[in-house]
Formats: C-alpha cells, sequence, structure tokens
C-alpha cells in the first residue's frame, strides 16, 4: 500500500524553509542596518529570495495596504505559508519516490 504523507519529508521541508526564512529575516536585519549606517540600498537578491520564500507574505506587503503596518501581515502569514509548503511536501514526495512500488 502506498504511503499517503510523509511526516518526514513534512519535518524537513518545514525545517528548510524556517531557516532559509530565518536567514533571509537576519539578513534583511544587516542590510537595513546597513542602510542606516551608510544610505546604501537593498541588495535585489534579497527582495528576490523573499518573494521566493514568502510570496504570500510578500503579497500582502506590497499589494494589500490596508491601514495596518505592512510588517504586521509579513510576519502573520509566516508560519501558515511554512506549513503549507510543508504539507504540499509531505504529500508529494511520497508520490514521487522510488522506494514506494509502481504499478506499471
Amino acid at each position: 500500500m502506498k504511503r499517503r504523507f510523509s511526516k518526514k519529508a513534512f519535518a524537513l521541508a518545514f525545517l528548510i524553509h524556517f531557516l532559509g526564512t530565518w536567514w533571509l529575516f537576519a539578513a534583511s536585519v544587516r542590510a537595513l542596518a546597513e542602510w542606516k549606517r551608510t544610505g546604501a540600498a537593498d541588495p535585489l537578491g534579497l527582495t528576490v529570495w523573499a518573494w521566493v520564500l514568502q510570496p504570500v507574505s510578500m503579497f500582502a506587503l506590497h499589494f494589500l495596504r490596508l491601514g495596518l503596518a505592512p510588517s504586521g501581515y509579513f510576519y502573520f502569514f509566516m508560519l501558515p505559508w511554512m506549513i503549507i509548503v510543508a504539507f504540499c511536501f509531505g504529500l508529494l514526495i511520497p508520490r514521487f519516490s522510488r522506494s514506494t512500488p509502481r504499478n506499471i
């Protein structure tokens, strides 16, 4: 019988996504400190990686300005998006894994 959900894939995807988001947050804080110190612009790579790792949060940050602080939207969507991504990987990895038997 085929496995329908992989807890290991879920945990691994969540951990990788969490660490990537943590790295992005730390790099953004460093870029903000550098901007305050020198006036240098934010690196484009941070914006690109932010859209890759947190597209729902970035969409809310840039397009859903409803009077609340944009950072409130960004942080509100971070954890649910990480869980959704990890859940999708938990469902997809068993389907494409070579260790599961396939009927040909």
